[in-house]
């Protein structure tokens, strides 16, 4: 029986074996094939040539199989064999489980039969001692069996004892955990309180009502929105509710400049106007940046100048030109500290 259990035993562990080393091949596919279609899809958002199978020098249409081209046969696209090598992992994955535990109940079985056997051997060896002995003196396998009988009289006292501290802790958990789930109920199921989301739908408005002031014009504003991971601007794709991007990825170089400008000030807007934790100061250094419209620019000045209750720091060369500063800050409350030198320079010792 014993033979028959190891023999079964050596037959799962080289299984498993195998199974593992599929698993790795296939992790490793999955790896690659996941890797191609975020590269294809990267390529079809910049609308590249290769990510619609053309090459981009002779425009003729590139085959992603290594089949010849007589025969005729479609090859599985990336994303159908991504999800069969999935469900293959998947798969493996059931058969690895099943033999981890196949291995462990034989290994539980083996122990039990040695531990039988060599019960079995002190008992034979018992009886031949009992055998041979004097008639008169007590019997050696009745005391054995007396001393046995109170161990396990022992071993059973102490793990009922050890069950019982083991049901108090229990108890005290479930208490707890009672406790805990009725103080849970109380919290908003998306983690964020009315306040909260108050706050978040105002720096939203704020943030969009900001772009069009400065005249966004990369992406419509009905697919700009913040992040509630992070935070921060996201754009979304068309007729898509979950696939969002850093706002950058789909902004001209002078659009993303003023989206950094407007999420600068609905930043201290929304803590205005909600009693917010704002410092109450913005540094701004250089915004006008990648050929901004001076317009805008004047813009930006006019907004920052209407903050009454906060400190604005701006550097700005405006262009090195005197025109563009008095275009720029007309009708504008400020204070100027102009600075006629080169503020970081070499030290001569």
């Amino acid at each position: 029986m014993v033979d028959m259990i190891f023999t079964e035993l050596a037959f799962d562990e080289e299984r498993l074996g195998n199974y593992k080393k599929q698993l790795l091949s296939l992790q490793e596919d999955l790896r690659k094939n996941r890797g191609a279609l975020k590269v294809k899809n990267l390529g079809a958002e910049f609308e590249l040539k290769t990510s619609k199978n053309i090459c981009p020098t002779c425009l003729q249409r590139i085959n992603d199989s290594l089949l010849p081209q007589e025969i005729d046969e479609i090859p599985m696209r990336i994303d159908e064999n991504i999800k069969f090598i999935e469900s293959q992992i998947k798969m493996i994955t059931v058969y690895i489980n099943g033999l981890k535990e196949s291995i462990r109940i034989k290994g539980i079985k083996i122990k039990d039969s040695r531990k039988k056997q060599s019960q079995i051997r002190q008992q034979i060896r018992q009886i031949k001692q009992e055998l041979v002995s004097n008639n008169n003196m007590p019997s050696i396998v009745e005391i054995e069996k007396r001393l046995d009988l109170e161990k396990k009289i022992e071993f059973y006292t102490k793990y009922l004892d050890d069950f019982n501290l083991m049901l108090e802790e229990l108890q005290k958990i479930s208490s707890n955990w009672e406790s805990n789930t009725s103080v849970l109920k109380d919290f908003p199921k998306d983690f964020m309180s009315l306040n909260d989301r108050t706050k978040f739908s105002k720096l939203e408005s704020n943030f969009k009502i900001l772009l069009k002031k400065f005249n966004y014009t990369s992406k419509s504003l009905n697919y700009i929105s913040i992040s509630k991971d992070n935070y921060l601007p996201v754009a979304k794709k068309p007729y898509s509710n979950d696939l969002f991007y850093n706002i950058r990825f789909d902004s001209s170089a002078s659009d993303f400049v003023r989206s950094i400008w407007a999420y600068t000030c609905s930043l201290y807007k929304t803590s205005k106007e909600l009693n917010g934790n704002h410092p109450n100061i913005l540094m701004l250094d250089e915004p006008k940046q990648q050929d901004i419209a001076l317009d805008d620019f004047a813009s930006l000045l006019k907004e920052l100048s209407s903050y009454n209750l906060g400190q604005v720091l701006l550097f700005a060369s405006f262009e090195n030109s005197d025109e563009t500063f008095k275009y720029s800050t007309k009708d504008i409350n400020y204070k100027i500290n102009y600075v006629d030198c080169k503020l970081i320079k070499p030290i001569y010792v």
